[in-house]
C-alpha cells in the first residue's frame, strides 16, 4: 500500500469519526461554542476577506481553476495529471451530494448566517471540494518541482488555501465547524486515495 492510499485512509476514518459524532449528538456542543466564538469576533475586515476567500471553494472557482490546470497539463502532455484533476473535482462534487443528502443536517439559524445559502450544512461542499481540488493540484504539481523546499511550500499553499476556505464557511455562519472537518477530511481523503491510484497507475 502506498503512503497516499495509507494517508487517505487515516483522512477517510476521520470523517467516519465526525460523522458517527455528529449522528450519535457528540459535536453539537462544539459546534455551537464555535458559532457563538466567531459571530461574537466579526467585524467588516474579516467579513470582507472571508467573503473573498470563501469564493476559493465556489463551483465556479473549482470549475475554473480546474480547467486552467487541464489545459497546462495538455499542454505539458501530462494528461495523467489532467484526468486526475478532472477526477478529483467530480469526485468531490458527488461526494457532497451524496453524504449532504443522506445525513440532511440542516444548516445553522438564518440570524448567524452573514450570506444566503440553501441546501443541507454537512458537510461542508465548499470545503470538501477545496480539499480535492487543491490537495490535488499540488500533488500533481510537485511531480514537475524537484527541489525539497519548493515541494513543501507547495504543500502548505494548498493546506492554507484549505483551511482558510473552511474557517470562512464557518465565520460566515453557513456551516457549523463539524461540517467543515468533516468536508475537508473527506475531500483530503479522497484526494489522496486518487493520488494513489493514479501513482499505481504510472508505476506500471
Amino acid at each position: 500500500m502506498t503512503t497516499s492510499f495509507r494517508f487517505s485512509l487515516l483522512f477517510l476514518a476521520l470523517f467516519l469519526l465526525i460523522t458517527l459524532g455528529l449522528l450519535g449528538g457528540f459535536v453539537g456542543g462544539v459546534d455551537w461554542m464555535v458559532l457563538a466564538f466567531v459571530t461574537h469576533e466579526r467585524t467588516p475586515w474579516l467579513t470582507s476577506t472571508a467573503l473573498s476567500i470563501t469564493a476559493l471553494g465556489s463551483d465556479a472557482v473549482v470549475i475554473l481553476f480546474s480547467a486552467i490546470a487541464v489545459s497546462l497539463f495538455a499542454v505539458w502532455r501530462d494528461r495523467m495529471a489532467a484526468v486526475q484533476v478532472v477526477a478529483a473535482a467530480v469526485g468531490a462534487s458527488l461526494l457532497t451530494l451524496a453524504t449532504k443528502n443522506i445525513i440532511e443536517r440542516v444548516r445553522p439559524p438564518d440570524a448567524e448566517r452573514l450570506i444566503a445559502v440553501s441546501g443541507f450544512s454537512y458537510p461542508s461542499g465548499h470545503s470538501l471540494a477545496a480539499a480535492a481540488l487543491y490537495a490535488t493540484l499540488a500533488m500533481v504539481a510537485c511531480r514537475h518541482v524537484k527541489e525539497t523546499r519548493a515541494r513543501s511550500a507547495v504543500y502548505l499553499c494548498a493546506a492554507a488555501v484549505m483551511l482558510l476556505v473552511g474557517g470562512s464557511r464557518a465565520y460566515l455562519g453557513v456551516h457549523y465547524a463539524s461540517d467543515v472537518a468533516g468536508g475537508l477530511s473527506l475531500g483530503t481523503g479522497w484526494a489522496l486515495a486518487l493520488g494513489g491510484g493514479f501513482d499505481r497507475i504510472r508505476a506500471q
